[in-house]
């Protein structure tokens, strides 16, 4: 049994997935020579929390290892072999099957800007112990490192490609958790192995603390073409509603948005009433801060301040519409380094002479 810190857990969880950048792994190769690279040989299971632990919220990040919430293990693989539950009795198989192709898919990576006003932290981040629903969705620790844990994923993509070629890749949908541009930015980036900053706004905390530092991703081998389709998250707000006018204006602005508080409600995000928070990203656990029970002022409160508004977190054209995959056309694969420059990046890319730019 192993308890860490919540950086530490998280870190390390990602390792066991695929070689993390932030732990100085020069390789596709898993990090620990012990680990293996699917679940099939190997999983992460996490111990049972003990029954007299005390009740925390999902805010007491620090105090997770303390009480046991973050204690993981290694496990045995589980190879369920393939599955004929549906099919009639005594059915074993066609036989003459053989493999017709080898490919990834990748899901719901919800590539999250933490920093932005119109995110929803706040109400996930004060619920109770066990709050169940959406609420609970809200928030979570590990929208401190949605870049990274796609980069881990790639490099075990990889990791698997080199020992047995894959012919493509696809992208299922949900690549940013709230449509905004610089969201989908960082998740191509990510895929194309660029130079990712995965702080917004000021870049708070970005020399100081690990989630908010720089770092270079590896990138999918450029071998293997991928494909994606859109998911409810990657047009809409929060993935639930239309971005109006005023979910448009809040998204680039640098007050915090503030809308009703019942999730649940069908206009709740044209309510007002509660200050949705946004993650100050010098704190080590990500403190969320700027939310909750306020009346709306036409001053602007300096408490109710988030990071500097920018144009990147800008949602879809309005005229976006439908959740469809891409066409069979070769898949669009990001910026180049005259772009990425454009943009204001750091550095560009180090391999973004096979990219070609997306429209």
């Amino acid at each position: 049994m192993t308890f860490r810190s919540r950086p530490q857990t998280i870190l390390l969880v990602l390792g066991a997935l695929g070689c993390l950048s932030l732990l100085g792994c020069g390789s596709d190769a898993p990090a620990n020579p012990g680990m293996q690279l699917t679940t099939r040989a190997q999983t992460v299971r996490p111990v049972a929390v003990p029954s007299n632990a005390e009740h925390i919220n999902p805010s007491d990040v620090a105090q997770y290892a303390t009480y046991g919430y973050s204690a993981w293990q290694f496990g045995p693989g589980e190879d369920r072999g393939r599955k004929f539950d549906l099919m009639p009795a005594g059915y074993r198989g066609a036989p003459n099957a053989g493999q017709l192709t080898s490919f990834f898919t990748i899901s719901d990576t919800h590539i999250t800007d933490k920093e932005s006003p119109a995110q929803v932290p706040y109400f996930g981040w004060v619920a109770p112990y066990r709050t169940a629903g959406l609420v609970s969705q809200a928030y979570s620790p590990v929208m401190l490192y949605t870049t990274h844990v796609l980069d881990a994923a790639v490099r075990t993509i990889n990791a698997l490609h080199s020992q047995k070629p894959l012919e493509f890749g696809l992208m299922l949908g949900d690549a940013a958790n709230n449509s905004q541009y610089n969201e989908l930015r960082w998740f191509i980036d990510v895929m194309d192995g660029g130079w990712i900053e995965p702080s917004s706004g000021d870049h708070r905390g970005a020399d100081t603390i690990d989630y908010q530092q720089p770092y270079q991703a590896v990138g999918l081998d450029p071998s293997i073409p991928w494909y994606t389709c859109l998911g409810n998250h990657d047009e809409n707000w929060m993935g639930v509603n239309y971005p109006t006018q005023k979910l448009r204006d809040g998204m680039v602005s640098d007050q915090v948005l503030n809308i009703g508080s019942n999730l649940l409600a069908t206009d709740n995000a044209e309510a007002t009433g509660v200050y949705v928070g946004v993650v100050d990203g010098t704190t080590e656990y990500g403190v969320v801060t700027s939310g909750g029970r306020r009346p709306i002022s036409p001053r602007r409160p300096p408490s109710l301040l988030t990071t500097a508004a920018t144009v990147s977190r800008r949602p879809p054209p309005a005229s976006a519409s439908g959740s469809t995959c891409s066409s069979p056309a070769p898949p669009c694969r990001g910026a180049t380094a005259s772009t990425r420059r454009a943009r204001g990046t750091r550095r560009p890319a180090t391999r973004s002479g096979r990219m070609r730019t997306c429209p």
